[in-house]
């Protein structure tokens, strides 16, 4: 029998697999702010879902309970501030996200996304790593604000 601090195969690979995670959107954070941008992570966009997305790139709230605060009151300004972040890992090791059930649950948070009005943008784990996923969000998404 193993010992109570010892962990099975499965929940090691998970612990590995949130690791993994956590270092690329580790490292997108500090991608934002070394451009000086505001966000939010894991921000809950949805009133009866458990839907978070991993930043929301706000570039004047610091957090969920302010933006909700401005989105209500002005919500014609609404689409100028709902960017959403996804980092999308284990697409070439067939994680999650590129598997049936779980590529199928994010169409229905995405969808839900959209037709909430949020402009949400994917990107695998290599694009944070080479720099190109802040580069586009630089170069097409906020050059045009």
């Amino acid at each position: 029998m193993p010992a109570a601090n010892e962990m099975n195969k499965a929940e090691f690979d998970k612990l590995q697999k949130k690791l993994a995670r956590e270092k690329w959107e580790i490292m997108f954070a500090g991608q934002l702010e070394t451009k000086g941008w505001q966000f939010i992570r894991e921000y809950q966009f949805h009133p009866t879902r458990k839907w978070r997305f991993d930043f929301v790139i706000t570039n004047k709230f610091t957090d969920q309970q302010a933006l909700e605060m401005f989105l209500e009151r002005a919500p014609e300004l609404a689409a100028l501030w709902m960017f959403a972040v996804e980092i999308e890992g284990g697409t070439w090791s067939r994680g999650r996200h590129t598997r049936g059930s779980g590529f199928a649950e994010d169409c229905r948070k995405y969808n839900a996304a959209a037709a909430m009005g949020w402009r949400v943008f994917r990107f695998p784990a290599g694009m944070v790593e080479d720099g190109s996923a802040i580069k586009f969000l630089e170069e097409e998404v906020f050059c045009q604000q």
